[in-house]
């Protein structure tokens, strides 16, 4: 999805979400781009989770919050760019919890061979969990995609909202 559309998307119901006159640091923006990047390849975003070992969500859904995290901590970044990522790892964290798995079980699925992955029933609060990070992810993408002028690959914006409340 091509950033003027996002913007449209956006903008659909009368709240603008692109500053025109936000002039981002070119390290914000390559960060913001990184973000993008990563995130497209995040199929716990996007798969459904019936075609997903749970392991495999909840590895993705490890990646993600690791890869934030690390972002975050590497250096101060713009409020545009910054709120949105906390976001994303507050969800990411939710949902980690709403599996109930925790730092052992955490590090055990990180170490595995993407082979052998185990399937575990998840509880309903995981999958309710699953769907606000979707829907925590897909605002931010849009809003990070506006502020930064960037693209998102389409298969992620199916995440994107028709508009922001």
């Amino acid at each position: 999805m091509r950033f003027p559309d996002i913007v449209s998307r956006l903008d659909g119901n009368g709240t603008a979400v692109y500053r025109k006159n936000f002039s981002p640091s070119a390290a914000d923006r390559e960060a913001a781009r990184k973000v993008i990047v990563f995130l497209e390849n995040r199929r716990a975003l996007y798969e459904s989770p019936d075609r997903e070992t749970s392991d495999h969500l909840i590895a993705s859904v490890l990646e993600i919050r690791d890869f934030l995290n690390k972002l975050l901590e590497s250096a101060p970044l713009a409020e545009e760019l910054s709120v949105p990522l906390k976001a994303i790892t507050a969800d990411c964290r939710d949902f980690l919890t709403a599996a109930q798995v925790d730092a052992a079980e955490a590090a055990r699925i990180r170490q595995v061979v993407p082979d052998s992955y185990d399937f575990r029933l998840l509880p309903m609060t995981a999958l309710v969990a699953l769907r606000a990070l979707r829907e925590t992810a897909g605002s931010s993408l849009g809003l990070i995609a506006a502020a930064y002028g960037l693209d998102v690959e389409d298969h992620l914006d199916v995440l994107i909202p028709a508009s922001l409340p």
